[in-house]
Parts: C-alpha cells; sequence; structure tokens
C-alpha cells in the first residue's frame, strides 16, 4: 500500500503560521497517530516552521531569488530526494507536508513537476478558504509589517490585476484540480471562531479525541492606526523591497529595527472602531472580482463565503480619526521615535 503525502497549500492567511507551529511542536503526537510531520530534510524551514524551501526549489532553475521565503540553496532534485527520503524511512503511512505558499507561488507547470516528483505516492491537496474581504484585510497587515510602504488602495489596486490570483480563488483550485484531480482535492472553511488546530486535527487528517492543545494566533492584526503608522516608518526608512539591493546585512538590520518598531507600535489598545476598510469605485470593482469569483467557485466547491457588503457611514467617519491616532503614535511613542531615528540615519549610509 503507497503512503500518503498530505499538502496543506493555504491559502495564506487562513491561520497557516498557528498550524505549522503547533505541527512541528507536536510531532511525537502526530506520530503515534500514524502521521509524520517531516523536519529532517531540505525541504523544511526551522525558522518559518513549515516547507517554504520545497516550493523555493521549484524556482531554483529559474534564477529566481526572494530574501521573504526561505531557501535551501540547493538544487530542486535535492530538496525532493530529501523529502521523500524522510517519507520513506519512517514508519508512519501519512505524511503532512505545510506550504502556503505551494498555492500562492506555483504555476501549472511547477505544480505538474511535483506531481512527477512525488508520483509514488498517494498524493492529497487540502485548500482552506477564507472570506475575500477578511483575507484582503488580513494580507495588507503582514505586507506593511514585512516592510512594503503603499497604501491600501494602491494594494486593492495590486489585488485587482488581470495577472493577480489572490482574490481568484477559483484559479487556485483550478491549477491544482487540472494536474491532480478534483478527487485528490478537499476544501475546506476558515471561520474566525474555530482554532484552526481542531480543523487540522479533524478534518484534515481525520483523526479522532482532541488535539493536545490549541493553536496560539500567529500575526495578529494590530488595529489600523498602527499600521497605517507602520506604513509611514516604511516610507521614511525605505521600502523592504529596496532593502536587498542595498546589501543583505543591511537588509537584516533594517528589518530588526522596524520588527522593534512595530512591538511597541502593536501594544496600541485596539478601538473599535479601529479597522481597515476599503470605499468607492475601488471597493465596487473588488466586490465585482468577489462575485465573480463566488460565481465560479460553485461549480467547484459546496464551500460558501460571503459577499461584500456596503461600508457604514461610521467606518468612513473614523478614517479621518484613522490618521490622526497614526500621526499621535509616530509623535507619542519614545521608543518608536528613537528607533526610528536610528533606523533612518542606517539606512542613509
Amino acid at each position: 500500500m503507497r503512503k500518503q503525502i498530505i499538502f496543506h497549500i493555504g491559502l495564506e492567511k487562513t491561520g497557516t503560521s498557528a498550524l505549522q507551529r503547533f505541527c512541528h511542536a507536536h510531532r511525537r503526537a502526530l506520530a503515534a497517530r500514524g502521521v509524520l510531520y517531516p523536519t529532517r530534510n531540505l525541504a523544511f524551514s526551522r525558522q518559518s516552521r513549515n516547507h517554504a524551501a520545497l516550493v523555493a526549489g521549484y524556482y531554483e532553475d529559474t534564477g529566481w531569488a526572494d530574501y521573504h521565503l526561505t531557501r535551501s540553496w540547493k538544487t530542486c532534485r535535492r530538496v525532493v530526494a530529501s523529502l521523500v527520503d524522510e517519507i520513506e524511512r519512517d514508519s508512519a503511512p501519512t505524511a503532512l507536508v505545510s506550504a502556503e505558499h505551494l498555492s500562492s507561488r506555483l504555476y501549472p507547470f511547477q505544480i505538474e513537476r511535483l506531481a512527477e516528483d512525488f508520483k509514488g505516492f498517494d498524493c492529497r491537496i487540502v485548500l482552506v478558504l477564507r472570506p475575500h474581504e477578511e483575507r484582503v484585510y488580513s494580507a495588507y497587515s503582514s505586507t506593511i509589517r514585512a516592510g512594503r510602504g503603499l497604501t491600501l488602495d494602491a494594494f486593492v489596486d495590486e489585488l485587482l490585476l488581470p495577472a493577480n490570483w489572490y482574490c481568484r480563488y477559483a484559479e487556485t483550485i483550478a491549477r491544482w484540480r487540472n494536474v491532480l484531480g478534483a478527487e485528490r482535492l478537499t476544501i475546506l472553511p476558515f471561520h474566525k471562531t474555530r482554532d484552526i488546530v481542531d480543523l487540522l486535527w479533524t478534518d484534515m487528517l481525520g483523526l479522532d479525541g482532541a488535539p493536545p492543545r490549541r493553536g496560539e494566533r500567529i500575526n495578529a492584526d494590530p488595529g489600523a492606526s498602527a499600521l497605517e503608522a507602520m506604513r509611514r516608518v516604511n516610507e521614511i526608512i525605505g521600502d523592504r523591497e529596496a532593502f536587498p539591493r542595498r546589501g543583505y546585512a543591511r537588509h537584516l538590520l533594517l528589518t530588526l529595527a522596524r520588527a522593534a518598531i512595530l512591538r511597541s507600535l502593536a501594544k496600541t489598545p485596539r478601538r473599535a472602531d479601529d479597522r481597515l476598510r476599503v470605499e468607492g469605485e475601488r471597493r465596487a470593482r473588488l466586490a465585482a472580482l468577489v462575485d465573480e469569483d463566488i460565481a465560479q467557485l460553485a461549480a467547484l466547491t459546496s464551500v460558501e463565503l460571503p459577499r461584500m457588503g456596503d461600508v457604514a457611514d461610521a467606518d468612513r467617519a473614523a478614517a479621518a480619526v484613522i490618521e490622526e491616532r497614526a500621526t499621535r503614535l509616530l509623535k507619542e511613542r519614545r521608543l518608536v521615535a528613537a528607533s526610528l531615528a536610528l533606523a533612518k540615519r542606517f539606512a542613509q549610509l
């Protein structure tokens, strides 16, 4: 009987980091139930506790590099071979490979190569869908915390580009379905109120009983005011996209300075009206894209996602308040002001 590999491919911003940390911390509990979370191979990243290096491996032949995606700096052949070797040597009948970048980075020809590389196994694909608007705001939060300086409007403009499939769930599903077949694809809904570890334990792996512990919340949204303050910091000391061109050492040092500033800003007490929102013509265009995607999803999955509603007048009025709060945060937080001054000086060297 062939061993089974469950590829958990995302989507991004559906609790993937919390799930991966759980799997890494509770490898023995999973192994006792016949599930291997492989960590002794070139595909596994100890920093992110996932298999992002497998994704990067499928770009090695292209000369592509991204400092924000963990690489093993080995050929794809070696990365795959090391992962296959660990799975085959272990006694567990099932292996769980998790990397959200599998859904966001791989094109059809790379998915075909992955299918060929693992054709000796019973491969299953698990994908978690989150309501579009929730995911857009969560993704923007991560983008700012990662170091970019673009506004929410500019971020949405990127998502609306025809070549961007971030909000085109049906296209992502079709890429994997066309290569591996609909029978190998499991699509699950994301709920803020349901622990992602419970989803893993029962729906992904089909295990009985309760998991040994709940998942910890990772990458929590610090609120719109703190994010706007952070966006301004990114503008002042330089967008992350320019960092690698200045040298990797400088990139790392500025990233550490940025992280210190963010930790301080994230401690800001969050108010009920301190949330992101897309307005006006962009909202209408994004809503149209979501409607189109939901219509296409109906033919691919039974998972139902909500459409985008209207922005309340109170939310529109709160936008100006968020701008004011962001300005105040940058001026009144001593640690933020000091760290920003040092980072700005270093960025200019």
